[in-house]
Protein backbone atom coordinates (compact mmCIF):
# COMPACT_ATOMS: atom_id res chain seq x y z
CA UNK A 1 0.00 0.00 0.00
CA UNK A 2 2.94 2.62 0.75
CA UNK A 3 4.41 1.80 -2.35
CA UNK A 4 1.32 2.34 -4.49
CA UNK A 5 0.71 5.73 -2.60
CA UNK A 6 4.00 6.78 -3.05
CA UNK A 7 4.01 5.84 -6.81
CA UNK A 8 0.93 7.83 -7.08
CA UNK A 9 2.63 10.74 -4.91
CA UNK A 10 5.23 10.93 -8.00
CA UNK A 11 2.63 10.68 -10.71
CA UNK A 12 1.38 13.48 -8.95
CA UNK A 13 4.73 15.45 -8.83
CA UNK A 14 6.03 14.95 -12.38
CA UNK A 15 2.30 16.16 -14.28
CA UNK A 16 2.40 19.13 -11.74
CA UNK A 17 6.10 19.60 -13.61
CA UNK A 18 4.75 18.92 -16.66
CA UNK A 19 1.67 21.56 -15.97
CA UNK A 20 4.64 24.02 -14.62
CA UNK A 21 6.51 23.85 -17.88
CA UNK A 22 3.53 24.79 -20.31
CA UNK A 23 1.86 27.01 -17.92
CA UNK A 24 -1.32 24.77 -17.82
CA UNK A 25 -3.67 24.37 -14.83
CA UNK A 26 -4.40 21.59 -13.17
CA UNK A 27 -7.52 21.13 -11.56
CA UNK A 28 -9.13 18.70 -9.64
CA UNK A 29 -12.75 17.82 -10.93
CA UNK A 30 -14.83 18.71 -13.70
CA UNK A 31 -16.96 21.58 -12.23
CA UNK A 32 -13.21 23.24 -11.33
CA UNK A 33 -12.53 22.86 -14.81
CA UNK A 34 -15.65 24.40 -16.24
CA UNK A 35 -15.29 27.09 -13.39
CA UNK A 36 -11.65 27.78 -14.91
CA UNK A 37 -12.91 27.48 -18.29
CA UNK A 38 -15.60 30.38 -17.61
CA UNK A 39 -13.08 32.68 -16.33
CA UNK A 40 -10.64 32.33 -18.75
CA UNK A 41 -13.24 32.77 -21.27
CA UNK A 42 -15.31 35.64 -19.72
CA UNK A 43 -12.66 37.40 -17.41
CA UNK A 44 -8.57 36.63 -18.33
CA UNK A 45 -6.39 36.65 -15.48
CA UNK A 46 -6.50 39.78 -12.84
CA UNK A 47 -3.83 42.14 -13.13
CA UNK A 48 -3.51 41.57 -9.39
CA UNK A 49 -4.88 40.01 -6.05
CA UNK A 50 -7.78 42.79 -4.90
CA UNK A 51 -11.23 42.27 -5.40
CA UNK A 52 -13.91 44.64 -4.98
CA UNK A 53 -17.46 42.66 -3.41
CA UNK A 54 -20.62 44.54 -4.38
CA UNK A 55 -24.24 43.42 -3.11
CA UNK A 56 -27.83 44.47 -1.72
CA UNK A 57 -26.86 44.10 2.05
CA UNK A 58 -27.07 40.50 4.36
CA UNK A 59 -24.09 38.92 5.54
CA UNK A 60 -23.16 37.64 1.86
CA UNK A 61 -20.87 40.30 1.62
CA UNK A 62 -18.97 39.25 4.75
CA UNK A 63 -18.91 35.82 3.69
CA UNK A 64 -17.20 36.42 0.49
CA UNK A 65 -14.46 38.87 2.34
CA UNK A 66 -14.13 35.65 4.19
CA UNK A 67 -13.65 33.22 0.84
CA UNK A 68 -11.47 35.64 -0.84
CA UNK A 69 -8.97 36.01 1.56
CA UNK A 70 -9.42 32.29 2.46
CA UNK A 71 -8.50 31.93 -1.53
CA UNK A 72 -4.72 33.93 -1.02
CA UNK A 73 -6.60 37.17 -2.76
CA UNK A 74 -7.27 40.32 -0.84
CA UNK A 75 -10.30 42.25 -0.20
CA UNK A 76 -9.03 46.19 0.93
CA UNK A 77 -10.33 49.12 1.99
CA UNK A 78 -11.26 51.33 -0.76
CA UNK A 79 -9.24 54.58 -0.91
CA UNK A 80 -11.10 57.30 1.05
CA UNK A 81 -11.58 59.37 -2.40
CA UNK A 82 -13.18 56.49 -3.47
CA UNK A 83 -15.42 55.85 -0.36
CA UNK A 84 -16.60 59.82 -0.44
CA UNK A 85 -18.03 59.30 -3.87
CA UNK A 86 -20.03 56.21 -3.48
CA UNK A 87 -21.36 58.38 -0.33
CA UNK A 88 -22.75 61.05 -2.40
CA UNK A 89 -25.74 58.60 -3.50
CA UNK A 90 -25.48 55.79 -1.14
CA UNK A 91 -28.35 55.39 1.64
CA UNK A 92 -26.35 56.10 4.90
CA UNK A 93 -28.26 53.65 7.25
CA UNK A 94 -27.57 49.80 6.99
CA UNK A 95 -25.25 50.43 4.28
CA UNK A 96 -21.00 49.96 3.77
CA UNK A 97 -18.44 51.71 1.30
CA UNK A 98 -15.51 50.83 2.69
CA UNK A 99 -15.65 47.15 1.01
CA UNK A 100 -17.80 44.80 0.93
CA UNK A 101 -19.94 47.51 -0.27
CA UNK A 102 -23.83 47.15 0.35
CA UNK A 103 -25.88 49.47 -0.53
CA UNK A 104 -29.45 49.03 -1.74
CA UNK A 105 -29.06 51.83 -4.43
CA UNK A 106 -27.82 49.06 -6.64
CA UNK A 107 -31.82 48.49 -6.78
CA UNK A 108 -32.27 51.93 -8.42
CA UNK A 109 -31.39 51.55 -12.38
CA UNK A 110 -29.24 54.18 -12.80
CA UNK A 111 -26.75 53.38 -9.69
CA UNK A 112 -26.00 50.33 -10.08
CA UNK A 113 -23.58 51.42 -13.27
CA UNK A 114 -22.36 54.10 -10.93
CA UNK A 115 -21.66 51.77 -8.17
CA UNK A 116 -19.85 49.58 -10.09
CA UNK A 117 -17.80 51.90 -12.11
CA UNK A 118 -16.31 53.97 -9.47
CA UNK A 119 -15.42 50.69 -7.41
CA UNK A 120 -14.02 49.61 -10.84
CA UNK A 121 -11.69 52.64 -11.19
CA UNK A 122 -9.98 52.73 -7.42
CA UNK A 123 -6.58 51.83 -7.65
CA UNK A 124 -6.53 49.00 -5.75
CA UNK A 125 -9.32 46.89 -6.94
CA UNK A 126 -8.78 44.60 -9.81
CA UNK A 127 -11.87 42.66 -9.85
CA UNK A 128 -15.53 43.55 -8.78
CA UNK A 129 -17.16 40.26 -7.58
CA UNK A 130 -21.30 41.38 -7.97
CA UNK A 131 -23.40 39.01 -5.96
CA UNK A 132 -27.22 38.87 -5.93
CA UNK A 133 -30.08 36.61 -6.21
CA UNK A 134 -33.54 36.88 -7.95
CA UNK A 135 -35.61 35.44 -4.97
CA UNK A 136 -36.48 38.53 -4.27
CA UNK A 137 -37.64 39.41 -0.80
CA UNK A 138 -40.58 41.96 0.39
CA UNK A 139 -38.59 45.44 -0.12
CA UNK A 140 -37.62 44.74 -3.55
CA UNK A 141 -40.83 43.46 -4.51
CA UNK A 142 -42.08 46.82 -3.31
CA UNK A 143 -39.71 48.76 -5.07
CA UNK A 144 -40.61 46.56 -8.33
CA UNK A 145 -43.72 47.21 -7.72
CA UNK A 146 -43.71 51.24 -7.01
CA UNK A 147 -41.59 51.50 -9.72
CA UNK A 148 -43.80 49.45 -12.54
CA UNK A 149 -40.31 47.89 -13.61
CA UNK A 150 -41.16 44.68 -15.74
CA UNK A 151 -38.66 41.51 -14.67
CA UNK A 152 -37.21 41.37 -18.01
CA UNK A 153 -36.97 45.04 -18.78
CA UNK A 154 -35.25 45.54 -15.02
CA UNK A 155 -32.46 42.51 -16.08
CA UNK A 156 -31.44 44.16 -19.50
CA UNK A 157 -31.04 47.42 -17.93
CA UNK A 158 -28.99 45.39 -15.07
CA UNK A 159 -26.80 44.03 -17.86
CA UNK A 160 -26.48 47.60 -19.21
CA UNK A 161 -25.32 48.76 -16.59
CA UNK A 162 -22.92 46.33 -16.02
CA UNK A 163 -21.57 46.53 -19.27
CA UNK A 164 -21.56 50.26 -19.22
CA UNK A 165 -19.41 50.12 -15.94
CA UNK A 166 -16.68 47.60 -17.12
CA UNK A 167 -16.11 49.67 -20.64
CA UNK A 168 -15.18 53.06 -18.70
CA UNK A 169 -13.17 51.23 -15.62
CA UNK A 170 -11.80 48.33 -17.40
CA UNK A 171 -11.90 46.32 -14.39
CA UNK A 172 -13.67 43.36 -14.74
CA UNK A 173 -16.69 42.09 -13.16
CA UNK A 174 -17.43 38.63 -11.99
CA UNK A 175 -21.13 38.13 -11.76
CA UNK A 176 -22.39 35.59 -8.48
CA UNK A 177 -26.01 34.41 -8.74
CA UNK A 178 -26.63 32.95 -5.58
CA UNK A 179 -29.37 30.01 -5.03
CA UNK A 180 -33.16 30.58 -5.90
CA UNK A 181 -35.68 29.94 -3.47
CA UNK A 182 -38.84 29.61 -5.67
CA UNK A 183 -39.31 28.56 -9.23
CA UNK A 184 -39.97 31.97 -10.04
CA UNK A 185 -36.36 32.92 -9.27
CA UNK A 186 -35.19 30.46 -10.54
CA UNK A 187 -36.35 31.30 -13.83
CA UNK A 188 -35.29 34.45 -13.52
CA UNK A 189 -31.86 33.80 -12.32
CA UNK A 190 -31.91 31.54 -16.07
CA UNK A 191 -32.77 34.21 -17.92
CA UNK A 192 -30.43 36.50 -16.66
CA UNK A 193 -27.55 34.26 -16.61
CA UNK A 194 -28.21 34.03 -20.11
CA UNK A 195 -27.69 37.30 -20.79
CA UNK A 196 -24.90 38.34 -18.73
CA UNK A 197 -23.21 35.57 -20.96
CA UNK A 198 -24.09 36.85 -24.48
CA UNK A 199 -22.64 40.16 -22.88
CA UNK A 200 -19.51 38.43 -21.77
CA UNK A 201 -19.44 38.26 -17.86
CA UNK A 202 -18.30 35.38 -16.20
CA UNK A 203 -21.16 33.83 -13.56
CA UNK A 204 -20.21 31.79 -10.88
CA UNK A 205 -23.47 29.79 -8.79
CA UNK A 206 -21.73 30.55 -5.65
CA UNK A 207 -19.18 32.92 -4.09
CA UNK A 208 -16.23 30.27 -3.30
CA UNK A 209 -16.28 28.87 -6.63
CA UNK A 210 -15.78 32.56 -7.92
CA UNK A 211 -13.55 32.98 -5.44
CA UNK A 212 -11.08 30.44 -6.50
CA UNK A 213 -11.66 30.84 -10.46
CA UNK A 214 -10.30 34.58 -9.44
CA UNK A 215 -7.44 33.18 -7.38
CA UNK A 216 -6.16 30.42 -9.74
CA UNK A 217 -6.19 32.50 -13.23
CA UNK A 218 -4.34 35.49 -11.14
CA UNK A 219 -1.95 32.55 -10.11
CA UNK A 220 -1.12 31.43 -13.24
CA UNK A 221 -0.54 35.16 -14.53
CA UNK A 222 1.93 35.24 -12.24
CA UNK A 223 3.52 31.81 -12.53
CA UNK A 224 3.46 32.86 -16.55
CA UNK A 225 5.25 36.33 -15.98
CA UNK A 226 7.52 34.47 -13.36
CA UNK A 227 8.46 31.97 -16.49
CA UNK A 228 8.53 35.01 -19.13
CA UNK A 229 11.11 36.81 -17.18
Amino acid sequence: VMSHTASLAGSFEVFDALCRQVNAVRVNSVEEMVDLAVAFRFMGAPKGPGVAVVGGGGGFSVFAADEIDDAGLECPILPEHTQEALREFTPAAGTSVRNPVDTIALFQPPMLQKTLQIIGEAENIDVVMFHTSFSWGNMRRTLAAAQDIDPAAYMDSMVQQMTAAREVSGTPIVIVLRSPLNVEGMEATAAFQTQCVRAGFPVFSSIPKAANAIARTYRWRLAREDALS
